[in-house]
């Protein structure tokens, strides 16, 4: 009984990292691409600009 219980905790407990890593990889994948766009769009004004002038 006391075995499985550790087990459980130790699945538990790496699970739970897991998620907290996943997370923190969503977070950082959507900064970045969040990065990217805004260097898209200022580059794409800046192209823009110069057309104009």
């Amino acid at each position: 009984m006391f075995f499985c219980h550790f087990l459980y905790s130790q699945i538990d407990s790496f699970f739970s990292f897991a998620k907290d890593r996943f997370c923190t990889l969503e977070l950082l994948k959507n900064s970045i691409m969040a990065i990217i766009k805004t260097a898209t769009v200022s580059i794409k004004q800046e192209i823009d600009g110069r057309i104009h002038f």
